[in-house]
This record gives structure tokens, sequence and C-alpha cells, in this order.
């Protein structure tokens, strides 16, 4: 945790420094979304602990950005630390930018580090500054400074995703990111994102928890390729197998000198994942093409070979939560048990599987009010007990070499309120509503967003936060360009895209329910010359039947539901015990 004497520190340095201002982001070099703990300084600073986040000191003042994932945890993490929370979207609160130049004085100076702070928002935050007449510095790393104990860089070992599991070489890749190239006039393609370049190489790594990448660059041009990392992560096997495949493997510092040596060139790049410092190398003599690599689209829509493999991946977490929710509904001691017990024992079942590597993300296991914290996640000294009664929710995923998963169930420990009853439904109703959607070819899951939003805002209910995001393979749990989202980019969903519909109603002090399903984008059907496609499903959990109120459901709904769980007892009864079997049945037995 952080605490209040870290701002004493930092503003000693900032009068060092003459500088009014520090901006901190949650960033690495490669703009990850979880980043390793060597590039925690937002953490560190504020003590807020969720994934996102954006921080602001002046001299007198610290706020903390955060969007409604975060509101309650990240109030309750920056009591105090001497920050404020600044509520994103939210009326009352001004924007970053706004608040940055609100604050900043005259002739001023801005001071954040380069290497974590992503080029796009270098020159939006360039572009504020020079309204005020301020300076930029982009050469210090105060929070870094401060920071005495902070954790070294990990050490993982690469290893190859063998096209089995891929679905495509890493030279068909290569070949079909040339072609692209050559159709642009473009010369070289650099890649920033982690998971950018863990898919085009076909190679996976230990760097970052939760999500296996290395942290490394990629470079491509005409004719040659290569992977900038620290070379004592490549065993001599995975460097032999790369270089059949066309691609070098060269130091990860070696990456400023090799843009440093391009001249003349057409560059694509994306500024929203390439940061300030190595965008800076670039010679001016360079033209650059600023858009999304290659590579984001195309590891969006998966392949026939991966969609097959994840559907494996899902049968294996489906055995894993659905055996979760009957040892809890079982357990003779229940109130014996905590949040952190849940996790653990859910761990413990996905370790028996074959190929599970690791969770996915850190597994969400919130007992009554504590879900209404959309991110909360147990800790073994702090984790609350759990009670015949009210809602438990477990949001949690694996990384297999068949897949990454994500899956979110809220299921009754006990007794129910009728609020809890008709939350739960609603919530059911808004992931049905968008699960039997039929929709046209350029139809964005902006558009369709809404229709999960419908049963809730008919009740004058909404939750903070986007109904659903893109998964990776074997990659980050969360990946774009695809979601549903009421705020989200423009990204027309096409067959292949994986992506979660995970609506919910959380109520501070009450309870928090979500259920997620992950589905995958397929054709429906052509219609003269209109393609429509449809969702297909991954996920193989049951609801919790006994939580549903049945006269909120209409017929079609029923039927879906009903279908689903025959579609789930199919698929896990082969692979549970007789008597897991038998309470399958009874809880995927059709709704009336």
């Amino acid at each position: 945790m952080a605490d209040a004497n870290r701002l004493d520190l930092l503003r000693e340095k900032m009068r060092q420094e003459k500088v009014d201002l520090v901006y901190v982001p949650t960033a690495d070099p490669h703009m990850s979304e979880y980043v390793t703990p060597a590039y925690q300084s937002r953490a560190f600073l504020t003590g807020f602990t969720g994934s996102a986040g954006t921080a602001v000191v002046s001299m007198d003042e610290a706020k903390l950005w955060a969007d409604g994932r975060y509101f309650i945890q990240a109030e309750r993490e920056i009591k105090h630390t001497g920050f404020d929370l600044m509520k994103l979207a939210t009326p009352g609160y001004p924007g970053v930018l706004e608040w940055i130049e609100e604050k900043m004085p005259q002739g001023g100076t801005l001071a954040t580090n380069a290497w974590t702070l992503s080029e796009a928002w270098a020159e939006a935050i360039q572009q504020v500054l020079e309204r005020k007449g301020a300076t930029l510095r982009t050469d210090l790393s105060l929070v870094e400074d401060i920071w005495e104990d902070r954790p070294e860089l990990p050490v993982s070992q690469a290893f190859l995703l063998e096209e089995k599991y891929s679905g495509k070489s890493t030279a068909t890749k290569l070949e079909e990111l040339r072609e692209d190239l050559e159709n642009r006039g473009i010369d070289y393609e650099l890649i920033g994102q982690l998971e950018d370049v863990a898919w085009l190489y076909n190679i996976r790594g230990g760097d970052v928890k939760s999500t296996p990448v290395l942290i490394a660059y990629a470079l491509i041009g005409k004719s040659d390729a290569f992977l900038f990392v620290d070379e004592t992560k490549v065993p001599e096997d995975v460097r032999q197998a790369l270089a059949e495949e066309g691609v070098g493997v060269l130091p990860y510092d070696a990456i400023t000198e090799a843009v440093r040596k391009l001249n003349r060139e057409t560059i694509r790049l994306d500024k929203n994942s390439l940061n300030a410092y190595l965008f800076s190398c670039i010679s001016d003599s360079n033209t650059i093409v600023d858009e999304a690599n290659w590579t984001k689209l195309q590891k969006a829509k998966k392949n026939p070979t991966e969609i097959e493999n994840q559907k494996l991946a899902y049968l294996k977490d489906g055995i894993a939560v659905t055996r979760l929710i009957y040892w809890l509904t079982h357990h003779e001691n229940l109130t014996d048990l905590t949040e952190w017990n849940v996790s653990e024992t859910l761990l413990s079942y996905r370790k028996e599987l074959d190929h599970f590597l690791e969770e996915s993300f850190t597994t969400i296991a919130a007992y009554g009010p504590n879900a209404a914290m959309m991110h909360y996640a147990p800790k073994p000294e702090t984790a609350a007990h759990l009670k015949r009664q009210g809602f438990l929710l477990v949001d949690s995923g694996g990384q297999y070499l068949e897949g990454t998963t994500d899956t979110t169930r809220t299921f009754a420990l006990g007794a129910l309120t009728d609020e809890e009853k008709k939350d739960y439904t609603l919530t059911l109703k808004s992931h049905v509503q968008l699960a039997r959607a039929v929709f046209l070819k350029g139809t964005t899951g902006t558009l369709l967003d809404a229709l999960a939003r419908q049963p809730m805002w008919q009740e004058h209910l909404d939750y903070k936060c986007g109904t659903g995001h893109g998964v990776g393979y074997l990659l980050s749990v969360h990946e774009g360009p695809q979601s549903f989202s009421k705020t989200g980019k423009d990204i027309p969903l096409e067959p292949g895209m994986v992506i979660t519909i995970e609506p919910g109603v959380y109520k501070e002090g009450k309870h928090g329910i979500r259920t997620e399903n992950v589905y995958y984008v397929e054709e429906d059907c052509l219609v003269g010359t209109d393609p429509f496609y449809k969702f297909g499903g991954f996920t193989l959990v049951p609801f919790d039947r006994e939580a549903i109120v049945v006269d909120m459901l209409t017929q079609d709904e029923l039927a879906w539901v009903n279908h689903y769980h025959a579609n789930v007892y199919e698929a896990l009864v082969p692979h549970l015990k007789e008597k897991e079997a038998e309470w399958l049945k009874d809880v995927c037995r059709p709704i009336n």
C-alpha cells in the first residue's frame, strides 16, 4: 500500500527539477494492459491496485482517474494516501487533459517517463501544454527514482506454440503481412505490443503474470524479420525454429539502434501502443503510417484450428467451474470457508486438467457486498467468510495450450431476497438478449451493446462498464479491437472474432451480479447479397436456476436457457463424478 510520504518524496524531486506536474500512467514500454511489477509505478505511488488508472500530481493536489469498474475499489485503496478519486466519464469530474490544462501554470513544466508513455498520449499532452506555453519533459522518471525496492524485470523462457495450436505457421503469417505491406506501399512494420509480437512469431513466455508473453519488439521488412528480446530468454531450439521461419533474434535494447538506422522508409506503427521514447528514435526522413498494426485485427479473427481448440479449452474450464459450484453448494461447513478458499480450490481443479499453464487473471471470488466491486480479488488475510445466504460471484479463467478462458457465474449460497432474484434475472435477460442476436455484416459491437442494456434500462439500471471484450488465444484475456460498449470504437464484428457477453447489476453495500459467457462470431446465412452473422458459444457452465424469476423471462428467453443447459449437461456429464453428474442433471433440467 502507498502512503502520503511517497507524495512528499515525489514533490521534493519536483522542486529539485522545477517541475509543476507529474503524469503517471498505468503502462510499461509496450502499453500493456497488465504490467509486470517493475512497471507498476502508478500502483506504487497511489496504492490503487486496479489494472487501469492515471495519476497526476501537482505541488498541492494529487488526483487518480479510474473508470466505473473501479470506483468503489479505488476509493477504498487511496484512502489516507493524499490522492482524490476522479471518476472517468462522470459528470462533475474533468478528464485528465482538461485538469492538466486547468492546473498547469503559464510557462510551466510537466514531467513523465517517455518509456511508459504512448506516443499518442505524448502528442495529446503536448497539444495541451502548447496552449499554456508549457514544456513537456519526458527524460525524467521521478516516481521510479523514489521507488527504492522496485522489483527486477522478469526473466522467463520462451516456448513455441506448435501449429496444431496456432493453426498457422510464422512463415505464413509473415508472407501475409508482407503482402499487405506491398499492397499498401509500406516498407516496415514496427510492433510494440507484446501480444502482437507473440502471435506473429508463434512464441509465448512468462514475463507478465497471467498473460504468457515475452517483453519484446518486432520489426519486419520486405525481406527480413527480427525479434528484439533478452536473448537469455530464448532457448537454442526456439532460436533455431525461429530462424527456420525467417526470424532473427537480437538483443532487446538493439531496437533503438535498429529504428535509428531506418532512413527514407515508410513505417507502419501504432502510436497508441508504441512508447514515446522509441518513437523519438525514428528519423524525420521516414514516413510514418499511424494505424493499428496488421497483427491486431488478424489475431482477433481466430482461424478454424484456434476455434476448435478453444472449444476444448472451455470444456475443460467448464468442468473446473462446475465442480467448484457443486463443491460449494454441497459443503457441510460452508461458513468455515472464505473467498480465498474458493479461489484456491478453483485453481486446484484447473491444475488437474491437461495443458493448463496458469490463471488468465487473478480470480475474482466476491461474496455479498464485495461483488459490487467489479474487479475485487480476495486476499488470504482479508477475505470474507461465506454464509448460507446471498450470492457469491466467481469470475475466473485459465491459460491452456488450447486457448484462454474467461467465465463468470453468480450463484446462491442460501436464501435470496426478492431484490437479489430480480437483479439476477435482469442480468440473465440482458445476457440472453445479446447472445441470441442475429446481425448483418458490418454491424459493430457498439450498436449491439444496447441489446444487452435494454432490459436494465427498462428498470432504470445500468452498469458502468462495457458489456463484453475480445479474448486472445493463449494471450491476454482482454483483446481488441472488438468489444461491446456504449463508447467503444466502431469495429465491425467479423467471423472468428471471440468476445464475451457479461452484463451485470452492481449495488454498493448489497451485491454484485454478473453472468459471463464467451462467444465467437460465425456465419448464419446469406439473404440475397446480405451476409448475416450470429454467435456460437464456448462456455459450458450452468446458470443458477434457483435464482431465476421465471415469470420475468419470455418464452424465447426460456427456450434459449433450456437449450443452453441441455448442451452443458451433454458436454460435461461424461467428465464428472457420479454425484456431480446427478446434481448437474437436476440443475440443467428444463425450466417451465
